[in-house]
């Protein structure tokens, strides 16, 4: 009777562990590198008052502001993932960037979450990623936080659409 019962008891679990499910490859991670490399173009821009403190959520202070800052001709912010350089061409409207052309990186590069222009510089810059960049993607959605006296006052999401 013991036997049987050891018997039983081993089939139920090599038949329990037969039964996981295998898992599936779905490949390597896209490269951040070759999803950021491209000409983008300003094409949204929402600007958050953070100094509301009646708000449950930041978005509930949310303007679009893009006819300030993009206008008619917007921006385009040119990023090489080859020598991490930047260069942007102005817009006709008010621009962000403290400089025009400089140097880049990411914060990870296999998992990033901001984007550091001019790193180490007067004009350092940097900002959130607030969605993934993948060669795929149509969009990069930078956070950009500024501060008075240290304290973040305005936040600004830069929406560009790849051009190419």
């Amino acid at each position: 009777m013991k036997q049987l019962t050891l018997i039983s008891m081993a089939l139920l679990a090599f038949g329990l562990a037969a039964c996981k499910k295998e898992k599936k490859k779905i490949g390597d991670p896209a490269s951040k590198l070759e999803g950021i490399n491209a000409s983008w173009v300003l094409t949204r821009v929402d600007q958050i008052d953070v100094t509301k403190t009646l708000v449950f959520v930041e978005s509930d202070t949310l303007l679009e502001v893009t006819e300030a800052f993009a206008g008619n001709n917007p921006m385009t912010l040119d990023i090489k993932s080859t020598d991490f350089s930047y260069a942007i061409t102005a817009g006709t409207t008010y621009n962000l960037f403290p400089k025009t052309s400089g140097n880049w990186k990411f914060d990870d590069v296999q998992y990033p979450s901001r984007v550091i222009f001019d790193e180490a510089t007067a004009e350092e810059l940097s900002m959130k990623l607030l969605r993934p960049v993948r060669p795929q993607d149509p969009n990069l959605v930078l956070k950009l936080d500024k501060r008075c006296n240290g304290k973040r006052t305005t936040s600004y999401h830069l929406w560009f659409t790849r051009k190419s």
